[in-house]
């Protein structure tokens, strides 16, 4: 049934569960009545596929179960909550179906849906969870965005939901080889220069080789004194160069590069022994 749903294969699922559906001796059946439902996992099989008639077919089946259930069985959970299946389609860009399941179904809270759609990039969801949602996110929702890269996302939720911000992973995140990072890292830092400070920022741009961003802390007076350089690093040339000529930065003599063999790094330390 859940490959079915993740497929989108509408009629499979309809003639399974007319098949299987009403038997109780069958499999599918002895999930029904407890809390972990099997229809959840193929709502969202199929949300986070874009399936939505797939995702009305099986919702109309849910909720007509439970309700027969809660009136067989009492304590029997009255609802199936879409938190999950919203998330999943937020993630994959499914708006129609973010939309109908905020709207026809149980969504107690869209903070997944609202980070994982942030993350991929798709604005015209996460401005639809703001406009029609009252739900106040916190900080990973911005700090999801800085790990894609998204400027003019960033700057509208600046703008539009002021009171969430971001915490000092944002500046990780987009430090990272993220698309935009110099722009985005120059932006949070303008934008909250106390709160996104870190002082082992620019030791991780040079470990990570990102050249642009060591220029960038540099300039912000920030120093490379955390580098471990004993971690196996693999730090582009270029970089060590400058270190070396402009901050007087040489590494430390247990620094080996990870594409360096084993037998170069055994054949350096043997002629060591012998000098």
């Amino acid at each position: 049934m859940e490959e079915a749903a993740k497929a989108g294969h509408l009629e499979v699922v309809q003639w399974l569960w007319t098949e299987f559906g009403n038997d109780d001796e069958a499999k599918l059946l002895r999930f029904l009545g407890k809390q972990d439902s099997p229809f959840e996992n193929w709502i969202r099989a199929a949300a986070g596929c874009g399936h939505l008639a797939v995702v009305q077919y099986l919702h109309k089946l849910a909720l007509a179960l439970t309700g027969k259930k809660r009136d067989q069985e009492e304590g029997h959970p009255s609802k199936i909550v879409m938190d999950s299946a919203v998330a999943e389609a937020a993630r994959n860009g499914h708006h129609d179906v973010v939309q109908w399941l905020c709207t026809h179904a149980v969504v107690v809270s869209t903070e997944r849906a609202m980070t994982n759609a942030a993350y991929s990039g798709h604005f015209s969801i996460v401005q639809w969870l703001h406009e029609n949602r009252s739900e106040r996110y916190s900080t990973i929702v911005m700090d999801a965005v800085s790990c894609g890269g998204n400027l003019a996302m960033l700057k509208w939720l600046r703008a539009n939901r002021p009171s969430e911000g971001y915490s000092t992973l944002a500046l990780s995140f987009s430090s990272q080889s993220t698309p935009n990072r110099l722009a985005v890292v120059r932006w949070l830092t303008a934008e909250s220069p106390t709160s996104t400070y870190d002082h082992e920022q620019m030791s991780r741009a040079v470990m990570n080789s990102n050249f642009d961003l060591v220029l960038f802390w540099n300039s912000m007076g920030r120093s490379c004194n955390g580098i471990n350089w004993e971690i196996g690093l693999e730090i582009s040339a270029h970089i060590l160069a400058w270190l070396g000529e402009e901050l007087k930065v040489v590494p430390s003599e247990n620094y080996h590069p990870e594409s360096e063999s084993d037998n170069d790094r055994s054949q350096a330390e043997s002629d060591s022994d012998s000098d």
